[in-house]
């Protein structure tokens, strides 16, 4: 019988290439399903994407409050207040969301399919770009490895915009590894929509313009007239939705995100320091011990023959600049500007890309030596402590995010909240709220929240004149503001605040005006 082909039914062949690939996806998409189970994840950007998706459905345009009273799209002011635009990502997550409640999904419901879905979806683009660059064993270790890794379980988890961003990128690099083998323009041009679709996503979606010009000049070398000619159409089908975009922000900010981080003060070996470590936790000793083996191998065989390098650069050169671009990128905008720590998130976006690059650096090794068994025992021996190592992360990640452990504010603290009970039931639509942490108050009740002055002379002029107001302090020692409590404390003794509840997660307040 032919091992590629087997007879499901009488005359229905199933290629066990799709079987496995559907496989990776039904596996991929329980897991993700798995992670959400008790909710998607939602941190302080979620708020962002899903308050931005409500108003978008509601006709509201892209801001990012709640406010019940009034069209907010009307009334433009700046953060200290209540209403602020949303400039500060691209905007296909939030329109993928609204477009998802417009068809009857809750807002949290959509912010969790999306991710999922892009999760399992993954699996088609890696397995095709494992197998163009490596052959399928490395489509089919890479589409195993990323469904186990933890990272990427954890960005499928939450309300983020990076797993959507890693499927768009991956596309984007399947329509560029097309072109640069058969040299179709329509590749080129697909690859440029993804890039746009990308970009709308990230802002350092932009190396994918990079990628994309490096692969036009490669492929058409001397043709200076093509090569104009396809750069032109392939960057203008890329930039101009973002171009739209950041024309828009500009106009109603002082620059493209509306954001002004300020210079940042952690020095470049630093960074560098804490990218390495986060690299090494997130994939183990085990696989950098794997990846300098495979170099180290080629290395010693060019000396034999150069086009040994030379052929595995050839069929790799697009992740790796990829991997490059974004390492490069995101490093600097670290040095220059006062941005997010580097983390597991902000990472993930190399992650399948790494691990694609790896297995396809092996097997390019294990093809070009005659003797091979001891190689086949070195992948053995890798796959069972390094599967071992991720499958023990992921089964301790998928317990905590069945409990909701490790989802933020749908973590039990925030989901049980007593406080936040209080207000939805004992809070009139026209009461002024105030709280330490009014972003994640205004999510959960659909309400427009304030900041707590945290100056002294600015909370008591706030509070003495302030009719039924109300401030709700949370508790939580992870998210304590020690100034909010001594100014509650101190007005509260001054007869300018009264104790109307107090829950040991949180306590409420309100003026006696």
């Amino acid at each position: 019988m032919d091992i590629q082909k087997f007879t499901f039914f009488k005359g229905f062949p199933l290629n066990i290439q799709t079987v496995i690939l559907t496989f990776f996806f039904i596996s991929a998409l329980i897991l993700g399903i798995t992670v959400t189970q008790s909710g998607v994840g939602i941190s302080p950007d979620s708020i962002g994407y899903i308050s931005t998706g409500e108003n978008l459905f509601h006709g509201n345009g892209f801001y990012t409050i709640y406010d019940n009273r009034k069209d907010v799209s009307n009334d433009y002011q700046d953060e200290k207040n209540m209403l602020s635009p949303y400039t500060a990502q691209p905007p296909l997550y939030p329109l993928l969301i609204a477009v998802l409640i417009h068809l009857g999904m809750g807002s949290e419901q959509s912010a969790q399919l999306i991710p999922v879905l892009s999760f399992a979806f993954m699996m088609f683009p890696v397995f095709f770009i494992g197998r163009i660059v490596g052959g399928n064993l490395t489509g089919y270790f890479s589409c195993f490895t990323c469904i186990f890794l933890t990272p990427l379980l954890l960005i499928t988890s939450f309300a983020w915009t990076e797993m959507l961003f890693i499927l768009l990128s991956s596309l984007s690099i399947v329509y560029f590894i097309k072109y640069n083998e058969d040299l179709k323009n329509l590749d080129l041009y697909i690859a440029g929509i993804f890039t746009s679709f990308a970009i709308l996503t990230k802002y350092i979606g932009i190396i994918l313009i990079f990628i994309g010009i490096i692969v036009i000049i490669c492929k058409n070398k001397t043709r200076i007239k093509k090569i104009v000619y396809n750069i032109f159409i392939f960057g203008s089908l890329s930039l101009f939705p973002i171009s739209l975009w950041i024309y828009r922000n500009i106009t109603i900010t002082s620059n493209f995100s509306g954001m002004n981080r300020g210079k940042s003060n952690e020095a470049l070996i630093f960074i560098i320091k804490k990218t390495s470590h986060i690299l090494l936790n997130d994939f183990n000793l085990i696989f950098f011990i794997f990846i300098s083996i495979s170099f180290i191998l080629l290395f010693i065989y060019s000396f034999k023959n150069r086009e040994f390098i030379l052929k595995y650069l050839k069929k790799n050169y697009i992740i790796i600049c990829y991997i490059f671009f974004y390492i490069t990128i995101l490093l600097s905008i670290k040095l220059i500007w006062n941005f997010d720590p580097i983390d597991s998130r902000l990472l993930s976006p190399i992650y399948p890309f790494m691990i694609i690059a790896g297995f396809s650096l092996f097997f390019y090794c294990y093809k070009i030596k005659n003797s091979k068994k001891w190689l086949v025992l070195i992948l053995c021996i890798f796959l069972i402590l390094f599967s071992s190592y991720q499958l023990n992360n992921s089964f301790k990640f998928v317990e905590d995010s069945i409990s909701g452990a490790n989802k933020d504010l749908n973590s039990p603290y925030w989901k049980n909240n007593q406080g936040i009970s209080w207000v939805q039931k004992n809070s009139p639509l026209n009461t002024k709220l105030y709280s330490n942490h009014p972003k994640i108050l205004e999510f959960k009740i659909k309400k427009p929240v304030k900041s707590i002055p945290l100056d002294e002379k600015e909370f008591i002029s706030t509070f003495k004149n302030e009719k039924n107001a109300i401030i709700i302090y949370f508790k939580k020692e992870n998210n304590t503001d020690g100034s909010n409590l001594n100014l509650i404390k101190l007005n509260q003794k001054n007869n300018v605040l009264t104790l109307v509840a107090d829950f040991p997660d949180s306590a409420v307040y309100k003026t006696n005006n």
